[in-house]
């Protein structure tokens, strides 16, 4: 299975899934922003799920850094949209590289499709 990072803020949202993947197979690393993460070390990684706001570096920065450092890097964006709306916020999270986009609040099933997809792609 796939060694998968979630950066996300909201630690119920990190946890819930977190758990759910594991359950799936895959092992979870977790991270409450981009800054606590080393970006250098996500080559390690098969998959990255970002959420988009968050303080201190936000998703839409994650996305640029990954793909500068890991362009085949597989990432899910995932927003509940604040002040904006996240449609068009995820419009240009998919514009960056981001493969597929969520909208918060998600459907559990939706987001291990979708990371199944990703995981299975050659």
């Amino acid at each position: 299975m796939a060694n998968i990072v979630v950066i996300d803020d909201e630690e119920d949202i990190r946890l819930i899934l977190k758990e759910v993947l594991e359950q799936e197979g895959h092992t979870v690393t977790t991270s409450e922003n981009g800054k606590e993460l080393n970006i250098n070390n996500l080559s390690n990684f098969d998959l990255v799920i970002t959420d988009i706001f968050m303080p201190d570096q936000d998703g839409m920065q994650i996305i640029m850094e990954v793909k500068k450092t890991v362009p085949d890097m597989k990432i899910i964006a995932i927003s509940g949209g604040a002040f904006f709306g996240a449609g068009n916020t995820l419009k240009t999270a998919q514009l960056l590289g981001a493969r597929f986009t969520i909208n918060k609040p998600f459907d559990i099933d939706d987001v291990v499709e979708k990371v199944n997809t990703l995981v299975n792609e050659n």
